[in-house]
């Protein structure tokens, strides 16, 4: 019979866990660790990450906050909170204790306003941090004797606080252009946000010319320019966005081009606008991945958080998974393929972005550079990418696979494993495909070479093993065999025959 090709050159689908096993596209994937897909349609290996700090805070405590300060003179610090200290981290790694009265191991939140940093944990006074010295926040007490905030924004040249757990349903906004007034005759003020509903605020966050106000099961939105009774045309008034889903994890509210994503309950979510001017709906981007969500600690979801890899389209999602008590697991949305994958391997309790670079911070007092090098700080990365089941079009027929050709660049002496299956069994084959530096042999079985690039840097070539077996529907696991060698796989295409039909 004639040998037939199927060919798969565009693997931008990600993850999908809700599809059943025979009704996955192409480019989508069963099961996959540790790899990006490239807008090419390659699979690529993650990268790692590289501990920073010279050695870890002393007392080896969780990193509990970390924020990017940028003063107008260009100055850049980047904070770093941990057990009862606020640190400095140094380009040379250090870590120098600017503060050391914050209450032991509670989360803080950040915020740049008037040059200043405003931070704040719901236990402490709030602080202000001027790049020199660290003070209270100036006439907090003239709107409020009872209790801290927890949360902190910036929106229409005002500071917004709330998250007071004595008041959790309180929102606080203070005089224009003044972080220190707090007087109601300067303009400064409250409101409570659906006081009797039960729920707590649980992040603010700016959203166009909007507040996002998020509570466990709600959204609110603010608008207006003015404080109410003012007698302006456009005072702050409030009004519901969803009345059946809100933000379960602070840190996991993140602003991405028009949209604001979130951790809900039991998905991911994002705000979009609409075409209606100033119409805001939700939507629900994780139902793919679905499976993974239901597997969230929810006694410590609380702590999960969002990093924006805004150079590779990527936000990633930090999260507690099963019963663990700390974010070990790691899942990145690509809102430019609109694709999920996954990663394991990271455990941290902080995140902040620095020059497009993410860094997260651990729950032993370590700094951690993000997608920075071939290892997990000199352990491997065990990676891998598994496809669909293939039939091919024709479920109902049995196919020989006579061969399989992968497309791949080089990076060095390394082997590409490929295994494959047939029938929703398990892996009944494997073979490797050995890429050498230049002057050593690369092939093995029947290799083809396309194109090559002889500056031991890098090259592309087919790999083609014969007759693999035979079944029905067919799927390909790719890996890498040697754990801590890198692949970027273009491609690959099978070649086969059919058998007739099954009796």
């Amino acid at each position: 019979m004639p040998t037939q090709i199927f060919s798969v050159s565009n693997a931008t689908g990600g993850l999908n866990l809700r599809a059943s096993e025979r009704s996955l596209l192409p480019n989508e994937a069963l099961d996959l660790m540790n790899v990006e897909l490239t807008k090419n349609g390659g699979v690529l290996k993650s990268n790692g990450y590289i501990r920073i700090n010279t050695a870890p805070i002393s007392g080896s405590p969780k990193i509990t906050g970390m924020f990017y300060y940028v003063k107008a003179n260009g100055a850049k610090y980047t904070l770093v909170t941990a057990g009862t200290g606020l640190y400095l981290l140094g380009n040379d790694g250090s870590l120098t204790q600017v503060y050391s009265s914050l209450a032991n191991g509670i989360p803080c939140f950040f915020a740049t306003f008037n040059d200043v940093c405003i931070i704040v944990n719901g236990v402490n006074h709030p602080l202000v941090y001027d790049g020199t010295t660290v003070t209270n926040l100036p006439n907090w007490t003239t709107i409020e004797t009872t209790g801290y905030p927890s949360l902190v924004e910036v929106w229409k040249n005002r500071l917004w606080l709330s998250g007071n757990p004595e008041k959790p349903y309180r929102l606080y906004w203070s005089e224009p252009g003044n972080h220190g007034g707090w007087t109601t005759a300067g303009g400064a003020g409250s409101v409570d946000v659906n006081r009797n509903d039960g729920q707590k605020i649980t992040g603010i966050k700016t959203y166009f010319d909007s507040l996002a106000i998020y509570k466990e099961r709600s959204i609110h939105q603010l608008i207006g320019d003015a404080p109410p009774g003012t007698g302006g045309p456009n005072e702050f008034r409030l009004r519901p966005i969803s009345t059946d889903i809100g933000c379960v994890a602070p840190k996991t509210i993140i602003n991405v081009g028009n949209d604001q994503y979130f951790l809900a309950e039991d998905q991911v979510a994002s705000l979009k606008t609409t075409n209606a001017f100033g119409d805001v709906n939700t939507q629900n981007i994780s139902y793919k991945i679905q499976p993974i969500l239901t597997r969230i600690n929810r006694s410590f979801v609380k702590d999960a958080f969002i990093l924006h890899q805004r150079s590779k389209d990527q936000i990633w999602l930090f999260y507690p998974d099963g019963v663990s008590d700390r974010n070990n697991k790691v899942v990145i949305y690509d809102y430019g393929l609109g694709a999920w994958t996954q990663r394991n391997g990271l455990t941290a309790s902080d995140g902040v972005v620095i020059d497009s670079k993410p860094y997260t911070g651990t729950y032993d007092g370590n700094i951690h550079q993000q997608d920075f090098g071939g290892n997990y700080n000199g352990s491997p990365i065990v990676a891998f990418y598994k496809t669909p089941w293939y039939g091919f079009g024709d479920y109902a027929r049995t196919k020989r696979i006579r061969s399989v050709d992968m497309t791949v660049l080089q990076y060095g002496n390394w082997n590409l494993q490929v295994q494959t299956a047939f029938d929703y069994q398990s892996y009944s084959s494997s073979f490797n495909v050995n890429l050498a530096p230049t002057g050593q042999s690369a092939l093995w079985g029947i290799a083809l070479w396309n194109q090559a690039s002889w500056s031991n840097v890098t090259a592309r070539q087919s790999r083609k093993v014969s007759d693999i077996g035979m079944g029905k529907v067919f799927q390909v696991h790719i890996s890498n065999s040697g754990a801590n060698q890198p692949f970027h796989v273009l491609g690959w295409d099978v070649a086969y025959q059919f058998r007739g039909l099954r009796p």
